[in-house]
């Protein structure tokens, strides 16, 4: 799995799972990047390249190549500059300037200078980062540790990959090798003190949500505790993480939901189904999608042709020549 692949997933796992409270939403127009309030009403112009949700009050664009912030009237308080950047976590984002990585705070300012090869966002007060040593005018990639707000490594850079912190623990992976050959490949949950879980696998595992953490063996997924035994077996053929104390799992075929205990509480009758927020969750079923509540009810029937889960209180949804946003009551409160 790419670093990449494993941000996105990682930062779409508490985008999806946690309800939060969100003034401002993305609209796309002519290309241009702007913000809607949620009765509709543009509260920023589309001008930007690209643009992204508030987090902390600032929020990523994209203007030509470079990357900065704005704040919620629409100002450019952080100068597009960096050639990425994540949003701000933990009152720190992380940019990448000249092939290196730092952490800057609302100011705009560093305060662990960028001479990171790869960094995290941080979490629970600890981001994962690999550097790099030079020897002569080679430069050998290190291991990946996690730093504290400080910059000073918290665990040593000793892992070959690793992910943040979530509920007290972080997937780190090691691999050993005899001459070029690997001969061990492991990934375990560690704490803050640098204690490991016993459980151990090679095929992979995802960060805890509501106390259980997505374990693969073979083809199979099920949950592990955080006392690291398996709460639930590995046998669904896709899963999703648990957010409002159920789970999207996907059985012969077909997607249900599970709740902490692995009861099925919606059967598996979707073709597809997001996490639930807010109460809802989107569906699909028979190539539309729609709005479930927690009995497995249609709150907002299926008609779409693809939506994302509600952010507070709207909703991304596209239907024919229509994409927009939509209220908890399937009202468009604007569309394009």
């Amino acid at each position: 799995m790419t670093r990449r692949i494993i941000i996105f997933l990682f930062l779409l796992s508490f985008t999806n799972s946690s309800f939060s409270s969100q003034k401002y939403f993305v609209i796309v127009q002519d290309g241009k990047y702007g913000y809607i309030d949620e009765t509709g009403w543009v509260a920023i112009e589309p001008t930007f390249d690209e643009g992204f949700a508030f987090k902390e009050n600032l929020a990523r664009i994209r203007t030509g190549d470079k990357w900065g912030f704005i704040d919620t009237t629409g100002n450019v308080v952080i100068e597009a500059k960096f050639d990425e950047a994540f949003d701000f976590s933990d009152s720190l984002a992380a940019v990448k300037q000249k092939n290196r990585w730092g952490y800057i705070t609302h100011s705009g300012k560093f305060v662990i200078e960028p001479t990171f090869i790869d960094a995290f966002p941080f979490s629970e007060g600890l981001a994962v980062v690999q550097k790099v040593d030079k020897l002569l005018h080679l430069e050998i990639n290190r291991g990946y540790g996690f730093i504290d707000k400080t910059g000073k490594y918290e665990f040593e850079p000793k892992f070959t990959s690793a992910r943040p912190f979530s509920e007290g623990f972080a997937p780190v992976r090691k691999r050993k090798y005899f001459l070029v050959f690997p001969i061990e490949d492991r990934w375990r949950f560690m704490n803050k003190k640098g204690e490991f879980l016993k459980y151990h696998s090679s095929d992979g595992m995802g960060n805890f949500h509501d106390g259980l953490a997505i374990i693969q063996i073979k083809d199979k997924f099920g949950y592990l505790n955080t006392n690291g035994d398996i709460a639930i077996n590995a046998q669904f053929q896709k899963v999703s993480d648990f957010s409002e104390g159920l789970a999207a799992v996907k059985v012969d075929g077909f997607w249900g939901y599970i709740n902490t205990s692995g009861e099925m509480v919606i059967d598996n009758q979707f073709d597809f189904a997001f996490n639930f927020s807010g109460g809802l969750a989107a569906v699909q079923e028979e190539d539309k999608w729609g709005y479930i509540d927690k009995s497995g009810k249609f709150v907002i029937r299926p008609m779409y042709d693809f939506c994302k889960n509600f952010t507070d209180r709207l909703a991304i949804v596209k239907t024919g020549k229509y994409m927009g946003y939509i209220n908890r009551e399937g009202v468009w409160i604007w569309k394009r």
